[in-house]
Protein backbone atom coordinates (compact mmCIF):
# COMPACT_ATOMS: atom_id res chain seq x y z
CA UNK A 1 0.00 0.00 0.00
CA UNK A 2 2.98 2.52 0.59
CA UNK A 3 4.30 2.28 -2.63
CA UNK A 4 0.84 3.09 -4.59
CA UNK A 5 0.48 6.20 -1.67
CA UNK A 6 3.94 7.26 -2.69
CA UNK A 7 3.55 6.42 -6.54
CA UNK A 8 0.32 8.83 -6.69
CA UNK A 9 2.00 11.40 -4.33
CA UNK A 10 4.89 11.88 -6.91
CA UNK A 11 5.00 15.17 -8.33
CA UNK A 12 5.78 13.31 -12.12
CA UNK A 13 2.64 11.36 -11.66
CA UNK A 14 0.73 14.61 -10.26
CA UNK A 15 1.93 17.06 -13.50
CA UNK A 16 1.39 14.23 -16.13
CA UNK A 17 -2.38 13.88 -14.41
CA UNK A 18 -2.62 17.65 -14.50
CA UNK A 19 -1.67 18.25 -18.18
CA UNK A 20 -4.13 15.20 -18.94
CA UNK A 21 -6.60 16.67 -17.57
CA UNK A 22 -6.50 20.38 -18.92
CA UNK A 23 -6.47 18.27 -22.49
CA UNK A 24 -9.37 15.90 -21.40
CA UNK A 25 -10.85 19.39 -20.06
CA UNK A 26 -10.68 20.84 -23.37
CA UNK A 27 -11.88 18.53 -25.20
CA UNK A 28 -9.30 16.92 -26.72
CA UNK A 29 -8.53 13.30 -28.18
CA UNK A 30 -5.62 11.99 -26.59
CA UNK A 31 -5.51 9.24 -28.61
CA UNK A 32 -5.40 11.18 -31.91
CA UNK A 33 -1.78 11.67 -33.47
CA UNK A 34 -1.92 15.47 -34.59
CA UNK A 35 -3.70 15.76 -38.10
CA UNK A 36 -5.40 18.76 -39.68
CA UNK A 37 -8.59 17.15 -38.29
CA UNK A 38 -6.69 17.47 -34.74
CA UNK A 39 -4.17 19.98 -35.12
CA UNK A 40 -3.17 20.48 -31.37
CA UNK A 41 -3.01 17.68 -29.63
CA UNK A 42 -2.33 18.76 -25.59
CA UNK A 43 -1.16 15.35 -24.99
CA UNK A 44 1.02 14.52 -27.81
CA UNK A 45 2.84 18.61 -26.93
CA UNK A 46 3.13 17.20 -22.67
CA UNK A 47 5.00 13.70 -24.42
CA UNK A 48 7.24 15.92 -26.33
CA UNK A 49 8.05 18.56 -23.58
CA UNK A 50 8.12 15.73 -21.29
CA UNK A 51 11.15 14.34 -23.50
CA UNK A 52 12.78 17.42 -24.05
CA UNK A 53 13.33 18.66 -20.56
CA UNK A 54 14.65 14.25 -19.94
CA UNK A 55 17.12 15.09 -21.87
CA UNK A 56 17.24 18.28 -20.72
CA UNK A 57 18.33 17.36 -17.24
CA UNK A 58 20.35 14.67 -18.71
CA UNK A 59 22.76 17.10 -20.93
CA UNK A 60 22.81 19.83 -17.89
CA UNK A 61 24.16 17.16 -15.64
CA UNK A 62 26.42 15.14 -17.73
CA UNK A 63 28.43 18.57 -18.77
CA UNK A 64 29.47 18.37 -15.23
CA UNK A 65 30.47 14.35 -15.12
CA UNK A 66 34.18 13.10 -16.35
CA UNK A 67 32.60 10.92 -19.26
CA UNK A 68 32.63 12.79 -22.67
CA UNK A 69 31.08 9.87 -24.55
CA UNK A 70 27.50 10.37 -21.72
CA UNK A 71 28.07 14.12 -22.35
CA UNK A 72 27.71 13.29 -26.22
CA UNK A 73 25.22 10.80 -26.67
CA UNK A 74 22.96 13.37 -23.79
CA UNK A 75 23.74 16.31 -26.03
CA UNK A 76 22.81 15.12 -29.15
CA UNK A 77 19.41 13.50 -27.53
CA UNK A 78 18.08 17.03 -25.71
CA UNK A 79 19.07 18.92 -29.33
CA UNK A 80 17.16 16.77 -31.32
CA UNK A 81 14.08 16.65 -28.55
CA UNK A 82 14.54 20.33 -28.33
CA UNK A 83 14.19 21.35 -32.19
CA UNK A 84 11.31 18.82 -32.02
CA UNK A 85 9.26 20.33 -29.81
CA UNK A 86 9.81 24.13 -30.73
CA UNK A 87 8.87 23.16 -34.18
CA UNK A 88 5.39 21.73 -32.96
CA UNK A 89 5.03 25.12 -30.54
CA UNK A 90 5.95 27.46 -33.72
CA UNK A 91 4.09 25.03 -36.01
CA UNK A 92 0.95 26.07 -33.98
CA UNK A 93 2.48 29.84 -33.41
CA UNK A 94 3.20 29.50 -29.87
CA UNK A 95 -0.36 28.71 -29.00
CA UNK A 96 -1.05 29.79 -25.41
CA UNK A 97 -3.38 27.03 -24.94
CA UNK A 98 -0.41 24.90 -25.16
CA UNK A 99 1.17 26.49 -21.77
CA UNK A 100 -0.22 24.49 -19.80
CA UNK A 101 0.37 20.77 -21.38
CA UNK A 102 3.86 21.91 -22.15
CA UNK A 103 4.87 23.31 -18.40
CA UNK A 104 3.21 19.97 -17.10
CA UNK A 105 5.79 17.69 -19.09
CA UNK A 106 8.77 19.97 -18.48
CA UNK A 107 8.51 19.85 -14.88
CA UNK A 108 7.97 16.35 -14.90
CA UNK A 109 10.27 15.91 -17.59
CA UNK A 110 12.99 17.43 -15.64
CA UNK A 111 12.35 15.23 -11.68
CA UNK A 112 12.04 11.94 -14.15
CA UNK A 113 15.56 13.05 -16.08
CA UNK A 114 17.62 14.08 -12.82
CA UNK A 115 16.39 10.35 -11.49
CA UNK A 116 17.61 8.80 -14.67
CA UNK A 117 20.82 10.53 -14.91
CA UNK A 118 21.49 9.91 -10.93
CA UNK A 119 21.48 5.94 -12.27
CA UNK A 120 22.94 6.57 -15.76
CA UNK A 121 26.08 8.07 -13.61
CA UNK A 122 26.15 5.19 -10.65
CA UNK A 123 26.41 2.88 -13.60
CA UNK A 124 29.28 4.85 -15.78
CA UNK A 125 30.92 5.31 -12.56
CA UNK A 126 30.94 8.85 -13.83
CA UNK A 127 31.27 11.93 -11.06
CA UNK A 128 31.30 15.56 -10.75
CA UNK A 129 34.71 15.55 -8.46
CA UNK A 130 37.41 13.02 -10.65
CA UNK A 131 39.94 15.92 -10.48
CA UNK A 132 39.59 16.47 -6.78
CA UNK A 133 41.99 14.27 -4.95
CA UNK A 134 40.65 11.77 -2.49
CA UNK A 135 43.90 11.59 -0.14
CA UNK A 136 45.66 14.32 1.27
CA UNK A 137 48.92 13.84 3.29
CA UNK A 138 50.04 16.71 5.68
CA UNK A 139 53.07 16.61 7.88
CA UNK A 140 53.20 18.51 10.93
CA UNK A 141 56.92 19.17 11.72
CA UNK A 142 56.63 20.70 15.04
CA UNK A 143 54.93 17.27 16.46
CA UNK A 144 56.92 15.22 13.79
CA UNK A 145 53.53 13.49 12.90
CA UNK A 146 52.05 12.67 9.70
CA UNK A 147 48.16 13.17 9.29
CA UNK A 148 46.18 11.02 5.98
CA UNK A 149 43.21 12.44 5.22
CA UNK A 150 40.52 11.34 2.70
CA UNK A 151 37.13 11.42 1.36
CA UNK A 152 35.54 7.84 2.16
CA UNK A 153 31.46 7.86 0.27
CA UNK A 154 31.55 11.70 1.18
CA UNK A 155 32.72 11.09 4.85
CA UNK A 156 36.01 12.69 6.16
CA UNK A 157 38.15 10.42 7.73
CA UNK A 158 41.74 11.45 9.31
CA UNK A 159 44.07 8.79 10.75
CA UNK A 160 47.70 9.80 12.29
CA UNK A 161 50.61 7.47 10.03
CA UNK A 162 53.62 5.80 11.84
CA UNK A 163 56.76 7.51 11.65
Amino acid sequence: MKHVRSFFLNPVFFMLSAGLAYSLALGNDLLVWPTTGNPINYAYMMLIAFAQNVSFTMVSRARNRNSMPYHMVAAWFSNGIWFATFAYLVHFGMSWSLFIPYTCGTVAGSLTGATISMWIERMLGATSDAYVPTKLTLRDAAANATYEIRVVRGVLETREQSA
